[in-house]
């Protein structure tokens, strides 16, 4: 028998074996390295113009409301016996909403709100208004007596039994209390709203950003 290379190579099924591997070569690689990079570069264009920025509320802006007196808070100028339940109270207290320096992101509007308690007499009309004050100062006023822009409302059209009926106040008589409640957004202008029962009873736009 005649011995050759071929029958004295033994062959094993564990020898590895080299891979075939493809790779990219001259232009082609060069191309695909372009449009990489042209898709990184414009990813990065995208986040950097979706950004979110933060700045900083230029005024504040709130309402004016009676508060509970008090002798360590109020000002006896602003005392007065309130004609529903007789308890002292101080008028022309002011509530700030939004006060000049809060953070205000530029993708989303400000958002802030209050629940009041309105006071009236059975034959009382149910048209009402309240101020909204704007401060430039840096430290916003606790009191504020002018008369300003105001947000009115007409509770003239709800029904009695949404309102929390007192059956004798001070003067003898019954009378009604209607919880609702102020929102104000902040955008290109400032936006108010009245919201009883989450209806809309009063709006109000002014230009004051």
């Amino acid at each position: 028998m005649i011995r050759t290379p071929q029958t004295d190579r033994k062959w094993s099924p564990l020898q590895p074996q080299r891979a075939s591997v493809a790779t990219l070569t001259g232009s082609l690689l060069h191309s695909w390295v372009a449009v990489t990079r042209g898709a990184i570069i414009r990813g990065l264009e995208k986040d950097r113009n979706n950004s979110i920025k933060i700045h900083r509320c230029r005024r504040s802006y709130g309402i004016s409301v009676s508060q509970p007196w008090s002798s360590f808070k109020h000002s006896l100028e602003d005392e007065y016996d309130d004609p529903f339940d007789g308890e002292k109270k101080a008028k022309n207290q002011m509530v700030w909403l939004i006060k000049k320096g809060d953070a205000i992101l530029s993708s989303q509007p400000k958002h802030a709100s209050i629940r009041l308690c309105r006071r009236f007499g059975v034959k009382d009309p149910r048209v009402f208004r309240t101020s909204l004050v704007v401060s430039d100062e840096d430290e916003a006023p606790q009191r504020y007596a002018k008369i300003d822009p105001a947000i009115h409302y007409d509770f003239t059209d709800i029904p009695e039994a949404s309102f929390k009926s007192i059956r004798a106040g001070t003067r003898g008589t019954p009378y009604f209390c209607a919880f609702f409640r102020i929102e104000i957004t902040l955008e290109a202008k400032v936006k108010c709203r009245v919201m009883f029962d989450d209806q809309e009873r009063g709006f109000e736009e002014i230009n004051y950003v």
